[in-house]
C-alpha cells in the first residue's frame, strides 16, 4: 500500500449499524425494482424467459450485494464482486422493461467501490461502472435515434456517480480518522502507563539510593566509633585497672584514690557498653534477630517488588554461624550489587545464590544487564571490598560488557567466627 493510500480500518459498532441500515435500504430498493419490473413485464405479456431473466438479474444483484459486506477490502474477490454487481445491473437495463430503480442501484455499487476497495482500485472500478451505464444506455436509448436524451442521461448519471463517490470518500475518510484517533489514544494510554511505571521505578530507585546512602553513613560512623572511641575506652579501662592494682598493693593511705579509680573504671565500662549499644543500633534492622538467609531473601524480594526486575534466589548447603560483621558485610554486598544492577546495568533478571560450607560462605549476584565498558570501582564497590577483605574474604568481579555483571563475595567461615568479639 502506498504512502498516500488510506490505511485499512475496522468499522466501529455504530458504523457497522449504519452499514447494515444502508444495506437493508438497498436490498429493499432492489426488491421493489424486482416487483415493479416483473409486474410490468407480465402486464406487457412478455415471454416467461424475459420475466425469468429480470428476476434472475435482480436476485443476482441482491446476492452479490450481500456478499460484498463479507469480503475484506484486501481480498482479490472484492473487485470481482463489484464488477459482477455492475454487470448484473447492466443486464437489467437491457431487459425490455422500465428501468425503475436500476440506475439508483448503480449509485449503491459506486458507494461500495469507494468504501470497500483499496484506493488503487477506485478508478478502475468507477470507470467500469460508468462504461456499463453508458453501454447499457446506448443499447436502451440508441445514440443515433435520440443523441440528446442519451447525453443528458449519461451526464446525469455521471454527476450522480461523482456525488456518490465524494460522499462515500468523506465517509471513509471520517471512519479512517476515527480509527487513527483511537489508535493514537491507545498509544497515549500505553505511554502514560509506561511513564507511570517508570516514575514508580524511579521513586523506588531513589528510595533505595537514599537508604543505601544512610546505611553507608551508619556503617562509617559505627566503624569510626568502634575503631576510635571503643578502643580508647578499652585502653582506659585497662590502665585504670593497672592503677587500681598498684594502689591495692601499696600499704600507704590510698583509700580515697583507690575508690576514685574504681569509680572511674565503672564509669568507663558503662561508657563502653553504651558505645557498643550505639554501634549495634547502626547495623541494618533486618539483621537484628533475623537469620542471614532470610534477611538476604527478603532484601531480594523487596528489590524485585519495587523495581519490577526479576530476582531469582537460590540457597545451597547448611547454614553456619557467622559473626555480626560477616553477616553485615554479606547483606551490604547484596544491597550494593542489586542497586548497581538496577541503576546502572539496565538488568531485566538477577540471579542471587547463597552457598554455605563449613569453610566459607559465598554470595554470588549475576545480572543480564549491559555490564560496564570500563570498570572503575566506585565508592560502593570499594567499600564492599574493604569490608569483606577486613574479614579475610575476597570479592571477585565478573564484568561482561553487553552481557551482564557479576559479583562473588566469599567470607571464610572460620575467619568470620574469630572476629565475633571485634564486631560488637
Amino acid at each position: 500500500m502506498s504512502a498516500s493510500e488510506p490505511a485499512p480500518y475496522r468499522p466501529s459498532p455504530r458504523e457497522t449499524r449504519m452499514f447494515h441500515l444502508l444495506s437493508a435500504g438497498t436490498i429493499a430498493l432492489a426488491g421493489a425494482n424486482l416487483l415493479l419490473q416483473v409486474a410490468y413485464l407480465l402486464g406487457e405479456g412478455q415471454p416467461g424467459i424475459v420475466v425469468a431473466a429480470a428476476t434472475a438479474g435482480n436476485l443476482a444483484y441482491i446476492a452479490l450485494h450481500l456478499a460484498s459486506y463479507r469480503i475484506a477490502e484486501t481480498s482479490p474477490l472484492a473487485f470481482g464482486v463489484i464488477a459482477l454487481q455492475a454487470l448484473s445491473l447492466g443486464a437489467l437495463v437491457l431487459v425490455p422493461s422500465r428501468a425503475y430503480f436500476t440506475y439508483f442501484l448503480f449509485l449503491a455499487v459506486e458507494g461500495q467501490t469507494i468504501l470497500y476497495l483499496p484506493q488503487r482500485g477506485w478508478w478502475w472500478a468507477s470507470a467500469m461502472i460508468w462504461a456499463v451505464i453508458a453501454g447499457s444506455l446506448a443499447v436502451n436509448i440508441p445514440i443515433q435515434a435520440d443523441p440528446q436524451s442519451w447525453v443528458v442521461n449519461v451526464l446525469s448519471l455521471t454527476l450522480g456517480l461523482l456525488f456518490t463517490a465524494l460522499v462515500s470518500y468523506l465517509a471513509r475518510l471520517q471512519m479512517q480518522l476515527r480509527a487513527e484517533m483511537e489508535q493514537s489514544n491507545e498509544r497515549l494510554r500505553q505511554s502514560h502507563q509506561e511513564l507511570e511505571e517508570a516514575h514508580r521505578r524511579l521513586q523506588a530507585y531513589a528510595a533505595q539510593v537514599e537508604e543505601l546512602a544512610a546505611m553507608r553513613e551508619r556503617n562509617r560512623l559505627a566503624q569510626e566509633i568502634h575503631d576510635t572511641l571503643a578502643h580508647t575506652l578499652t585502653g582506659l579501662i585497662l590502665q585504670l585497672e593497672v592503677v587500681a592494682s598498684l594502689l591495692e598493693g601499696d600499704g600507704s593511705q590510698t583509700g580515697p584514690a583507690l575508690d576514685a579509680v574504681r569509680k572511674a573504671v565503672v564509669s568507663a565500662r558503662e561508657g563502653l557498653a553504651e558505645v557498643r549499644r550505639a554501634v549495634r543500633s547502626l547495623y541494618p534492622d533486618l539483621l537484628q534477630g533475623v537469620p542471614l538467609a532470610d534477611s538476604l531473601r527478603r532484601l531480594a524480594s523487596q528489590f524485585a517488588e519495587q523495581t519490577g526486575i526479576a530476582v531469582r534466589w537460590r540457597e545451597t548447603g547448611t547454614a553456619v554461624a557467622l559473626s555480626r560483621g560477616a553477616a553485615n558485610a554479606l547483606y551490604r554486598s547484596l544491597q550494593e550489587a542489586l542497586t548497581n544492577a538496577g541503576r546502572h546495568g539496565s538488568a531485566r533478571r538477577i540471579d542471587v545464590v547463597l552457598e554455605w560450607s563449613p569453610e566459607a560462605v559465598r554470595l554470588s549476584i549475576y545480572d543480564d544487564g549491559a555490564g560496564a565498558k570500563e570498570l572503575t570501582p566506585g565508592f560502593g564497590l570499594s567499600s564492599m571490598q574493604e569490608r569483606v577483605e577486613a574479614l579475610g574474604g575476597t570479592v571477585r568481579i565478573d564484568n561482561r560488557p553487553g552481557e551482564g555483571f557479576g559479583v562473588t563475595v566469599t567470607v571464610p567461615a572460620s575467619r568470620a567466627l574469630t572476629l565475633t568479639g571485634c564486631t560488637g
